[in-house]
């Protein structure tokens, strides 16, 4: 248990002056969390909202970009090439057994 036993606790202006002490160290010691720039493509949504903050603007997004990639068509593919490559897999292993 904090102070030990017999012994006073510290006065207000030590708080402070410990606490202050802490912040600063603690802020001299931090890294400066700065993500790397990137650029990434808006969605429909994103965009639609970046013209209304930027322009005042309401428009629809339809008109100006491509359709979006849906999660099922992604996922479609992405299962279509992991079957190929275990079937590529089952290929070698059945030449080596």
């Amino acid at each position: 248990m904090m102070p030990p036993v017999g012994n006073e606790r510290p006065d207000a202006a030590t708080y402070k002056g410990f606490i202050t002490w802490l912040e600063n160290e603690l802020d001299h010691a931090a890294v400066p969390y700065m993500p790397p720039p990137g650029l990434h493509r808006l969605n429909r949504t994103e965009y639609a909202n970046a013209i209304k903050d930027l322009l005042d603007l309401d428009i629809d997004p339809a008109q100006y970009l491509d359709a979006e990639t849906t999660v099922p068509v992604a996922a479609r593919r992405l299962t279509a090439d992991l079957q190929t490559l275990y079937d590529r897999q089952l290929s070698a292993d059945e030449g080596h057994t």
